[in-house]
């Protein structure tokens, strides 16, 4: 349903009425058991498709209507920005414990500040507030603390968020720590380095045009610790990264 916070008259109808029945009543008749529906759920084969594309399917119902495929999702800014966090190194997963402060950086944004806190927490400690929101997450979309309630996410494509992977302070410094934690494992062996970041990044081991790639980016610099931290970067602000599929 397009409308996820209004199921009255105004409200958009369900796509698929009988299976939302059928799970209604399947519910009811088994207890109201939640973790039996959550696992009825993922266990189907509809939300473990893949998301590749079916050339016959996508001319039929491109906008996949009928379920065949599982679109291409856009992470979370806060899981986004955790994630560079854990693949980095830095991540701090303390529990708890009041918030952790931000601070107005040099370019007017605001962003954690490192002085007074620990800017390496989950995003769900750093301090929310309408009239501070934190760039990074603002640019991908994190809601905003309005008096209204957000019930649905919006994912946009913005150049804003280019910049941000680009230029963005955060990003600079994660892709820094994570390329000191490469070069200290690989002790300078660029490919092996470059192994350790497509797993760590992408769970899986680089093609090896992505390897010749890296390898060059990395060349290209006087310094190769500084190639590598600019490769990390890309890395880190490719859709591989960003988007779950």
């Amino acid at each position: 349903m397009k409308s996820v916070d209004d199921f009255g008259m105004q409200g958009d109808k369900p796509s698929h009425p009988e299976l939302l029945d059928y799970l209604a009543v399947d519910f009811q008749e088994n207890g109201w058991d939640l973790k039996r529906l959550t696992r009825q759920i993922v266990l189907s084969q509809v939300y473990r498709q893949s998301s590749a594309e079916v050339a016959g399917y996508l001319a039929a119902d491109p906008s996949a209507k009928l379920l065949w495929r599982k679109p291409p999702l856009r992470l979370e800014a806060e899981t986004i920005r955790d994630s560079m966090l854990q693949v980095s190194g830095l991540l701090n997963g303390k529990m708890y414990g009041p918030q952790e402060p931000i601070k107005r950086g040099a370019d007017g944004q605001w962003l954690e500040d490192e002085s007074k806190g620990d800017p390496n927490r989950r995003s769900l400690y750093l301090t929310q507030s309408r009239t501070r929101p934190v760039a990074f997450l603002h640019a991908f979309d994190a809601p905003t603390m309005t008096a209204d309630n957000q019930t649905q996410r919006f994912r946009s494509a913005l150049p804003t968020q280019s910049l941000a992977l680009l230029n963005g302070p955060f990003v600079r410094r994660v892709s820094q720590a994570f390329a000191n934690q490469l070069w200290e494992q690989s002790k300078g062996d660029t490919a092996d380095a470059l192994h350790r970041a497509f797993l760590a990044a992408y769970s899986r081991p680089p093609s090896a045009r992505e390897l010749a790639i890296g390898q060059q980016a990395i060349a290209t610099e006087t310094d190769p610790k500084e190639g590598l931290r600019l490769f990390l970067q890309a890395i880190l602000g490719a859709n591989d990264f960003l988007y779950s599929y």
